[in-house]
C-alpha cells in the first residue's frame, strides 16, 4: 500500500510541476478591493449595495462612508440553534451577558490597534492622542 501511495504521490507532483499555472490578468475597471478586518481577519469589499443616483441610475456606494457611528450599538447578537436555518428570536447581547466572549474580543482588539500603532506603524500616536481627548 504504501507503494502506492508514492506512486500516487509522485503523479500528482509530475502533474503540478507540468502544469502552468495562469493567472487571468484584470483590467483595471473589473478590480474589485477588499479591505482585512485587522480584529476577525474577514475581507470587506470597497462597495456595497446600490443607491439611486442622478437620472435614475443605479450606483454602488463606498462601503465604509455607508456606516453610520452609532456609540449605543450592543456588543453583540444572540441567535438560536433551532436548525432550521431562520433567524428569528435573535437578539442582542451585553457584554455582561457573555463575558469571556466580550474579553477574547477585547484582548483581540487590542492586538490589533498594537499591530497597526506599533509593528506596522499605520496610526500614528499623535492620532492616538487626537482620538482620546
Amino acid at each position: 500500500m504504501a507503494r502506492k501511495r508514492a506512486e500516487r504521490q509522485a503523479a500528482v507532483g509530475l502533474v503540478e510541476e507540468s502544469t502552468p499555472v495562469q493567472t487571468p490578468t484584470p483590467t483595471p475597471e473589473k478590480v474589485v478591493l477588499y479591505a482585512l478586518c485587522p480584529v476577525c481577519g474577514r475581507s470587506i469589499p470597497e462597495r456595497r449595495g446600490t443607491v439611486r443616483g442622478k437620472l435614475g441610475n443605479i450606483e454602488t456606494q463606498p462601503y465604509f462612508d455607508s456606516i453610520q457611528w452609532d456609540p449605543d450599538k450592543p456588543f453583540g447578537i444572540a441567535l438560536p440553534a433551532t436548525g432550521k436555518g431562520s433567524f428569528s428570536g435573535w437578539r442582542h447581547i451585553s457584554k455582561e451577558e457573555a463575558p469571556e466572549l466580550f474579553e477574547a474580543l477585547k484582548q483581540r482588539f487590542l492586538e490589533a490597534l498594537r499591530e497597526w500603532v506599533v509593528v506596522k506603524q499605520w496610526i500614528s500616536w499623535e492620532e492616538l492622542e487626537n482620538l482620546m481627548k
